[in-house]
């Protein structure tokens, strides 16, 4: 939407350098028209009044008194005023609101943005926005063509600003000077072009080409570069590439028809490198489980030993500020600081429990345990500095108790020293593997890239030289360029069809390449089938296959090309990987109540008909073979009425004293006892 400004020489039916009265009151014929309609809306009638740059509700006669008090310094033919319009097209204005109410509230603000835009394109200083100006509003709402109603705004600005200062004329020619006599200046091309960008960025209007302003002034005056420019940005919107599609087409029919050798070889280099890439991803999926069981049965016991010593020395700190509410400053300091330490650790274990990778699992854990060291060596200080001041000014009861915490706590740090000592050596194992872990990985990756630069050598065919004329093409094509955007026309032959009768690839490719159609798979980040992209060589366009039958019959077409070629749909790869992570997270759920035969590696999963786990399997770190049933509850139980809840990981062992760690039994042969 472009404002349109009214000056003397323009065909208006009022002339700017006398009054304003015939511009704020258009003619008696005029007025008693827009008087009737305003009648005709009720309480919407209201709202067709003037509006000052603040939004005020103001009488048309009071804009006539105030624009025709600014004519100070003018001469007689100098223009007293002007008149801006805004006339929006039928898409504009519903962008601008569902209703009549909304779309006045709204146009009142652009109004604001357009003037806002006016008074800084005359570069004056101390013009910045509307407030310096002397500006009025309003809008008009008539029956157009077809009896639809049309609505537009008319603005009225003084030539001389707000301050009766300055003299601004946006007919002016000059263009933002800075010598001479006039300084500043108003460009119309930029100020069309601001309240364009600003209507669009206002409204969220996506603009098309042929309406845009830039394009509308290089057909009008443009030179011809600009012109070819302006019209290359409207082929590039609505009309496909055809030169390139075809040529595309040609060159992959040609090659894979006349040397189906090749495409065997491609092929085979293809499965090759999609073998070497499952087994990288499950090489770093081993790893990452290996990594994870490894802390969970090594490194997690001795982290929670390490906070239980904590929690110790801070109930001893409670025991003693109960008995000596002045305890030094150096113990409480040091009971601040071990806190802070405290609160950090659970910082690190959530780092752990967030790692995705084999490597950042391994970091984390390393961090975790070179910073659980001085934490319980804080705590011996704590418990020291505390036994110490006892014994100078607690009772002898006071003293014992504290003596015997003390005691308690000694025995857990030394019992934390051994167990830090036995798994040292695993610490060290476990960065050996993956280090080597890695180098193995290096050299698959390595392999991978040889197969890739085979797989991409260019095979040497002849390219058909084809030209087009875009402009002719699309004036003989319309529909192509009206595409766009729009869900794809279905193509003269039936895809579901002749892919469901298809014997194999090669005689589903021929039947297609005879009404010049090609069906290519589209494949997932993970190598599943999710869609197909269907070349229409005789419309020059791309479709995908999902977009021209219905999802039913799309689901039969991914099965079918898995029967044809062995590529199997992305919707059953994702029900895969779905599966696989419910038997890790049971697996995973077995490791931690029971430690003794970790890590286990998961092995399958089987499903009841109401989508339900029924047994799961696995290998124990005794390489046994362990299947286990679940119940329809998601409990997996024992015959010692042992249990254990898949849903939160709890696990019930009602045998066992509440001292003792659950260990779950597993048997030579047959596994666990199962019910």
């Amino acid at each position: 939407m472009n404002p349109k400004i009214s000056g003397q020489s323009s065909k208006s039916n009022y002339k700017n350098n006398g009054s304003s009265a015939s511009a704020v009151f258009y003619d008696e014929h005029d007025l008693r028209e827009y008087l009737d309609e305003a009648l005709e809306l009720g309480a919407q009638g209201k709202q067709m009044q003037f509006f000052d740059m603040e939004g005020h509700v103001v009488a048309a006669a009071e804009v006539l008194d105030k624009v025709d008090r600014h004519h100070s310094g003018l001469h007689k033919d100098d223009a007293k005023f002007y008149c801006i319009m805004l006339d929006p097209s039928d898409p504009e204005i519903a962008a601008m609101g569902e209703d009549l109410t909304e779309r006045l509230t709204n146009g009142q603000q652009y109004v604001f943005d357009i003037m806002d835009a006016y008074a800084r394109n005359f570069h004056r200083e101390g013009i910045d926005d509307r407030h310096n100006l002397t500006a009025y509003a309003i809008p008009h709402l008539y029956k157009g063509e077809e009896k639809k109603e049309q609505l537009h705004w008319h603005i009225i600005v003084a030539r001389k600003d707000s301050s009766n200062k300055y003299k601004l004329s946006p007919l002016t020619n000059h263009r933002c000077t800075t010598k001479g006599v006039v300084k500043g200046g108003f460009d119309r091309v930029a100020f069309d072009q601001e309240c364009e960008q600003l209507f669009d960025k206002r409204f969220g209007y996506e603009r098309k080409v042929e309406e845009s302003f830039d394009y509308c002034l290089a057909q009008k005056k443009g030179t011809p570069e600009q012109k070819a420019e302006q019209t290359q940005r409207l082929a590039d919107q609505n009309k496909p590439d055809l030169e390139a599609a075809v040529n595309a087409f040609l060159n992959q029919r040609v090659a894979q028809l006349a040397a189906e050798a090749t495409a065997r070889a491609i092929k085979e280099q293809q499965e090759e490198e999609e073998a070497v890439r499952r087994e990288a991803a499950r090489i770093e999926r081993a790893n990452k489980n290996t990594y994870w069981n490894t802390y969970n049965s090594r490194y997690k016991p001795l982290i929670d030993d390490a906070k239980e010593i904590c929690n110790k020395s801070f109930n001893l700190f409670d025991k003693y500020r109960v008995l000596d509410r002045n305890c030094s400053q150096e113990i409480s300091s040091q009971y601040n600081l071990l806190r802070t330490k405290y609160a950090e650790m659970d910082r690190l274990e959530a780092d752990i429990q967030q790692a995705s990778t084999a490597k950042g699992i391994l970091t984390a854990v390393a961090a975790m345990i070179t910073f659980a060291n001085p934490v319980v060596g804080l705590a011996i200080g704590l418990v020291g500095r505390i036994v110490a001041e006892a014994n100078r000014s607690a009772s002898l009861a006071a003293k014992k108790e504290i003596r015997e915490e003390a005691a308690t706590i000694r025995d857990n740090i030394e019992t934390l020293k051994e167990k830090q000592h036995t798994i040292r050596q695993g610490k060290t194992d476990a960065l050996r593997e993956y280090v080597e872990d890695k180098e193995n990985k290096q050299a698959i990756f390595a392999e991978l890239n040889s197969l890739r630069e085979e797989l991409l050598k260019p095979v040497e065919v002849e390219k058909p030289k084809i030209r087009f004329d875009f402009v002719a093409a699309m004036a003989q094509n319309p529909s192509v360029a009206e595409s766009e955007g729009k869900v794809a026309d279905a193509p003269g032959v039936d895809l579901y069809a002749v892919m469901m009768r298809a014997a194999d690839k090669q005689s589903l490719e021929r039947e297609l390449l005879a009404s010049k159609v090609v069906i290519e798979p589209m494949l997932d980040r993970y190598g599943g089938v999710s869609d197909f992209r269907v070349t229409l060589a005789q419309e020059g366009r791309e479709v995908n296959a999902s977009s021209l039958v219905s999802s039913d019959k799309f689901r039969g077409m991914l099965d079918k090309w898995e029967s044809l070629t062995q590529q199997t749909p992305s919707y059953k790869l994702a029900i895969e990987r779905e599966h696989r992570k419910q038997l890790v997270d049971i697996i995973q759920k077995l490791d931690n109540v029971s430690p003794k035969f970790a890590p286990r590696t998961p092995c399958d999963i089987s499903f009841r008909p109401d989508g339900t786990v029924e047994t799961v399997s696995y290998i124990n770190n005794k390489d046994k073979f362990i299947s286990l049933i679940v119940d329809p509850d998601n409990y997996i139980r024992w015959q010692d009425d042992a249990a254990l809840n898949l849903t939160n990981g709890r696990y019930y062992e009602p045998r066992l004293q509440k001292e003792q760690k659950p260990q779950i039994s597993e048997g030579k042969g047959g596994g666990m006892k199962i019910r």
